[in-house]
C-alpha cells in the first residue's frame, strides 16, 4: 500500500552575503539578508514498498538524476527498500538566485517524512536540505530561511542548531526580472577572486545591516554589494537605477535577475523593457504541508 504527501516551500532571495566554510557540512553556509518569496516550489510524494531504493524525480515534466533533491532524499532513507517518485512543480525560473533548488530539496524532504509518518524534527529535515544543497554545490544559505518565512538577517551560518536568523515579518509586494542567462551558483564559488570580493564587501553589509535591520536598509546595501562585487552587469545597473524613480531594486544572489519594492505598476512597466517580470509577495510563512 503506497502513500503520498504535498509539501509546498518558498522561494528565497538573498541580497548580499559572506561565504562561511568549515570542515563540518552543518557549519557551512552563508551570512547575509533576504527575502522569502510566496513563489515557490510544489512537491508531491509518492511512497511504495520495493525490493531496493528507487528515487525517480521529475522535476517540472522533465526527469533529473542526481539532483539536489535525490541526494537530499537518499540522505533521508540511507538504506530503505522503496521506491520513491517525487514531482515538483517550479513557480519560478531555476538559477536565478529564486533559490529553487533548495525550495525543490526541502519540500521533497517535508513530503516523504509526511508520507512516511516518519517522526523526524523540522531542525533535522532542515539539516538533510541544507547538506544536501552545499554538498551540490547550487547554494549556501537558501533552505534555513525558507523553513521560516519571512525578511532573514542569517547572523551565524549553516543549519540549525549552528546556523541563526533573525527573521522579521514583512508585508509587501515584490516585482522580480529575469534579465538574462542561468547563473550557476558553483561557476561564481569557484573563482577566487570573486569570493574574496563577495566576502570584503559581504562583511560590511552583515554589519550595517545588524545595527539597521529594515527593507529599504536590505534593498540599498543589496544594490551597493551587486556593484562594488562586479557581479551586476551593465544592464542590471541600469535596471536597477531605472526602478530609484518608483521605488527600490536589488540583484538577486546568485542570479541574472534583480527584485524590486514599491510602486508595482510603475516597476513592471519599467522592468518589462529589460526581460520577464513575475509579481509576488514577501511569504511569512515558511515551508509547510499542503493537501
Amino acid at each position: 500500500m503506497g502513500s503520498r504527501a504535498s509539501a509546498f516551500c518558498p522561494g528565497h532571495i538573498t541580497a548580499f552575503f559572506e561565504i562561511c566554510e568549515d570542515e563540518d557540512i552543518l557549519r557551512t553556509g552563508s551570512r547575509g539578508a533576504g527575502l522569502c518569496l510566496s513563489k515557490g516550489v510544489i512537491t508531491q510524494v509518492e511512497v511504495e514498498e520495493a525490493d531496493d531504493l528507487v528515487i525517480l524525480v521529475d522535476n517540472d515534466g522533465n526527469r533529473t538524476e542526481e539532483s539536489v533533491t535525490e541526494l537530499a532524499i537518499r540522505r533521508l532513507l540511507e538504506d530503505e527498500k522503496l521506491r520513491i517518485v517525487i514531482q515538483s512543480v517550479n513557480q519560478l525560473p531555476v538559477s536565478q538566485g529564486f533559490g529553487m533548488s533548495g525550495a525543490g530539496a526541502l519540500s521533497s524532504v517535508v513530503a516523504l517524512s509526511e508520507a512516511l509518518g516518519d517522526s523526524l524534527s523540522m531542525e533535522e529535515q532542515i539539516q538533510i536540505a541544507h547538506a544536501a544543497e552545499v554538498e551540490s554545490g547550487t547554494g549556501l544559505g537558501d533552505v534555513y530561511p525558507e523553513a521560516l518565512g519571512g525578511m532573514d538577517i542569517r547572523t551565524s551560518p549553516g543549519a540549525p542548531p549552528f546556523g541563526e536568523i533573525d527573521k522579521h515579518s514583512i508585508e509587501g509586494e515584490l516585482v522580480l526580472c529575469v534579465l538574462g542567462e542561468e547563473m550557476r551558483t558553483m561557476d561564481v564559488l569557484q573563482d577566487e577572486e570573486k569570493v574574496q570580493r563577495i566576502n570584503r564587501f559581504g562583511s560590511e553589509c552583515n554589519e550595517s545591516i545588524e545595527q539597521n535591520p529594515t527593507l529599504e536598509r536590505l534593498f540599498s546595501l543589496g544594490k551597493s554589494f551587486a556593484v562594488d562585487t562586479g557581479l551586476a552587469t551593465e544592464k542590471m545597473v541600469e535596471a536597477i537605477e531605472e526602478c530609484e524613480a518608483h521605488g527600490s531594486a536589488a540583484m538577486s544572489m546568485l542570479g541574472s535577475s534583480i527584485f524590486a519594492f514599491g510602486d508595482v505598476g510603475s516597476l513592471v512597466r519599467t522592468l518589462e523593457t529589460f526581460g520577464p517580470v513575475t509579481k509576488c509577495k514577501v511569504e511569512d510563512l515558511g515551508v509547510r504541508i499542503i493537501h
